[in-house]
């Protein structure tokens, strides 16, 4: 029992470090020749965003939102596929499943 609950602890312990690790993760990305740029972390919360002035006319304000969704959207795949590269490098969850056996 006791030795389950080591594991418990050491996996909570691991899940802190990815996390953390996850948070050092930068990610930034661009649209519209460089005029929107987003920068967010692996813990996918957004740290930064930039609009150029241009983009800031309001007939310009219904493709500016449509162009921040699908820069977010940019921004958070390419953060999924750096959190796969650190949980691959690092064991990933195979190595969490192997612990609690």
């Amino acid at each position: 029992m006791f030795n389950k609950l080591k594991q418990i602890r050491d996996l909570r312990q691991r899940a802190k470090s990815l996390q953390n690790q996850f948070a050092e993760q930068v990610i930034s990305t661009d649209s519209n020749w460089g005029k929107l740029k987003m920068t967010i972390d692996g813990n996918m919360e957004m740290k930064s965003l930039s609009i150029d002035d241009s983009l800031m006319g309001r007939e310009n304000r219904a493709t500016l939102e449509k162009d921040l969704i699908n820069l977010f959207n940019n921004s958070v795949k390419k953060a999924q596929k750096a959190i796969a590269s650190v949980m691959s490098k690092d064991g990933g969850l195979s190595n969490i499943a192997d612990m609690l056996k």
